[in-house]
């Protein structure tokens, strides 16, 4: 049994080395289909890449409540070996894209054990249209949802623990662009309840605030609903990671539907409570067993537009270096989607402890930017206008 990866200091570590993996993601149907996964995960290989990035339904995983079904996840695992990559895989369990729509029909079913959220409508949802069936969102106050969640995911990776002791899997994602659209923060009895409750204690210390309600120290308005929605998804995401690090110690990370966005100026415009660039804060306290942030790059726009309440900002978690593009690159991973019908890049450079932060082309974190220019020159070189596979590893 080789080492499990893990993160030292700033590096991804796998095999006992600084890892640098470039890799493509493949679309979230492809599993569904072993035939069809593996011709991608081919195209994946063809491509030079070092890394496919798959993911697992808990809809596929457990179709009937207690009855599990991993047949979707040895094939990738299969397909990635063959090929000689490595694999990064993601959760789609309780909340997809600010959905529910990859939960078990049994969960999605049966609203009163899992309570969906309850919002107040401000306007035009994103990706949504006229006339199309509602999404089911279920709350993340649920406590019987979480339950449900964490013993599936546990029970997936300890199928791993039991299936992949060469570590083919490097990574996991927990879940995928968490947050709530629609209104800036759920409204169900459970989460009002919450919302009346006060604020935990470690995020109060953290912002240095007095203790109280959430109304109380945050006050009211779509800043103040953000970072209790924050919290909630935070809180979620990691105990999630926490119990299934105790099965099998991979790293784990979230990744963020970005906002602000143009024309996505407000949360729940963007999902609510997802870890954006305003409520970067209560992710790290609440969140501890993650290992990193993700954004999803899905913008041309270099240029965010950011809004960071005055009583959250702090210069120890926002600070910027003056010198863009000199970041290290020697722990990253790099990943492009594998369908030519996509265009979108995501990289995440690993740092200490759900550190990196990034919000579209730009990396942020205590002591580095990143921008798109300077990923292109550290990954890849040109010669006669071609370009060259980086080295495999870098130490």
């Amino acid at each position: 049994m080789t080492e499990p990866p893990t993160f030292r200091g700033r590096q991804l570590v796998v095999d006992g080395r600084a890892a640098l993996l470039l890799g493509g993601q493949l679309h979230n149907s492809v599993p569904s289909s072993s035939r069809h996964n593996e011709s991608a995960v081919a195209r994946v290989a063809d491509m030079h890449a070092r890394l496919v990035i798959g993911s697992a339904s808990w809809a596929q995983v457990e179709p009937e409540e207690g009855s599990f079904d991993f047949s979707t996840v040895d094939a990738q695992l299969d397909h990635a070996r063959a090929h000689g990559l490595r694999m990064a895989l993601i959760w789609f369990g309780a909340f997809k894209n600010a959905g529910s729509t990859f939960a078990p029909g049994w969960v999605r079913s049966d609203p009163q054990r899992f309570p969906r959220a309850v919002i107040e409508k401000k306007g035009d949802i994103a990706w949504t249209y006229a006339g199309q069936t509602a999404k089911p969102v279920l709350s993340v106050f649920s406590p019987e949802l979480r339950d449900a969640d964490r013993r599936a995911f546990c029970s997936m990776m300890q199928h791993l623990a039991d299936h992949d002791a060469d570590h083919t899997i490097v990574m996991v994602q927990v879940q995928n662009e968490v947050g709530l659209l629609g209104d800036s923060r759920d409204r169900c009895p459970l989460a009002l309840a919450a919302w009346d409750d006060l604020v935990p204690t470690p995020l109060v210390e953290r912002l240095g605030m007095t203790a109280g309600s959430w109304e109380a120290v945050f006050g009211t308005g779509p800043e103040a609903d953000e970072m209790f929605m924050a919290w909630a998804f935070a809180d979620y995401c990691n105990d999630l990671a926490r119990a299934a690090k105790a099965i099998k110690p991979l790293p784990m990370y979230v990744n963020a539907w970005q906002g602000p966005q143009p024309g996505q100026p407000l949360p729940g415009d963007y999902p609510s409570g997802g870890p954006t660039v305003n409520v970067l804060d209560v992710w790290k306290v609440a969140a501890p067993s993650l290992d990193l942030l993700a954004p999803d790059i899905s913008m041309t726009s270099r240029r965010p537009s950011r809004r960071m309440p005055a009583r959250t900002t702090r210069s120890s978690s926002r600070k910027r270096d003056s010198e863009q593009g000199r970041c290290s690159t020697r722990s990253a991973i790099t990943t492009r989607w594998a369908s030519p019908s996509s265009a979108s890049t995501m990289v995440v450079q690993t740092a200490n402890s759900l550190r990196p932060i990034a919000s579209w082309g730009h990396w942020r974190n205590r002591s580095s930017v990143l921008s798109r220019r300077a990923v292109s020159k550290a990954f890849c070189s040109r010669t006669n206008g071609q370009r060259r596979s980086p080295s495999a590893a870098t130490t």
